[in-house]
């Protein structure tokens, strides 16, 4: 039989609020990871484990380790998933080497049933060509035992904000030095600019996407 938390480490039982959280918690396995120099704990909970209090379980045990690094994985229904869970797995993704950067640091999820919806400020592109969707519903399965289908979606105000006010200057410049005759460009050139480096494709594809939600309005 699989000793609990409270078990096998009973220290942790003087301190109110470790011991309510982690009360009924299974220790599903530790495991040394010697190549690594990680100690890799599993615990298995009615409930996705607050972040910061598996921080502090790998802290406190620390010393007792030395010279590993702790870490905490969590087993937990899947109906009982939660943005704070999700995103601590994303962190182990990136701990791992998948270099997501910071492109889901303001991401937003909507969970349907088994359809996770993730819209990020930019970098879709990015994160679909290295299989961050696939890689996530992977590990969500590993924890959860439900395999969700992981969509991205680019949230199309932060695109235009983000490339308009280049864009629109640098018309505004080229139009200034038309009127005056001090162009260094042909026209055909500032056009191929303003795909190549100013978003315009990107930019016409976000209004064209709100005018076709407006028509069906």
């Amino acid at each position: 039989m699989k000793p609990l938390v409270s078990q096998l480490w009973p220290q942790f039982n003087a301190d109110e609020t470790f011991a309510r959280c982690f009360a009924g918690v299974l220790v599903e396995q530790v495991e040394l990871l010697r190549t690594s120099r990680k100690l890799k704990i599993s615990l298995r909970s009615a409930s996705p484990l607050p972040n910061e209090l598996c921080g502090r379980l790998c802290a406190s045990l620390a010393p007792q380790f030395e010279g590993l690094e702790l870490t905490v994985c969590n087993y937990f229904p899947f109906e009982t998933i939660t943005e704070e869970s999700l995103r601590a797995m994303i962190e182990e993704l990136r701990d791992e080497g998948l270099p997501v950067n910071g492109f889901l640091d303001h991401a937003a999820f909507a969970l349907q049933g088994a359809q996770l919806a993730i819209t990020v400020p930019v970098g879709r592109n990015i994160l679909e060509g290295i299989g961050f969707p696939d890689t996530l519903a992977k590990l969500v399965q590993q924890r959860t035992g439900v395999l969700p289908t992981v969509t991205l979606t680019e949230q199309e105000g932060k695109v235009s904000d983000l490339y308009e006010l280049n864009l629109t200057k640098f018309k505004d410049e080229f139009t200034v030095n038309y009127i005056i005759g001090k162009n260094t460009q042909s026209f055909d050139e500032f056009v191929a600019t303003m795909k190549s480096t100013y978003h315009m494709d990107d930019l016409v594809k976000v209004y064209q996407a709100a005018y076709e939600r407006y028509l069906q309005r």
